[in-house]
């Protein structure tokens, strides 16, 4: 979840330096990432011999593709279980920064974090 809302901030900010407000730039951001603009488009010449032709062509994709794709190698149950073993791994380095941490609330901030990943964990 955390990356995805990077992706959006990241968006929002190109879209608030062109105006407006940044609670607009957020909601346009996050309609694009659910699903609206996928791709940008980027205008190219083409050089003839004759004139220049300024053609439209389609760049590359904004938003990754998820995991699990069905453009990947293996099967979705090893991606399952990859992913699975990604956030365990993830879980554990927060229980022991957790372990480590000598004050309260910086105790509670990385509690909130290993909660978000226990709910992914469980997701899968």
């Amino acid at each position: 979840m955390g990356n995805a809302l990077k992706k959006i901030t990241t968006r929002a900010k190109q879209i608030y330096a062109k105006g407006g407000t940044w609670r607009g730039a957020i909601k346009k951001a996050g309609a694009e990432y659910r699903g609206g603009k996928r791709t940008k488009t980027k205008k190219r010449v083409v050089r003839s011999k004759r004139r220049k032709i300024t053609r439209r062509r389609k760049v590359a994709a904004v938003w990754p593709v998820a995991v699990g794709s069905a453009s990947m190698s293996g099967t979705i149950s090893g991606h399952l279980s990859q992913a699975k073993a990604m956030i365990a791994d993830r879980i554990a380095d927060k229980e022991r920064q957790k372990f480590v941490t000598k004050l309260k609330r910086n105790k509670r901030k990385i509690q909130k974090e290993i909660g978000e990943l226990k709910r992914q964990y469980r997701k899968l």
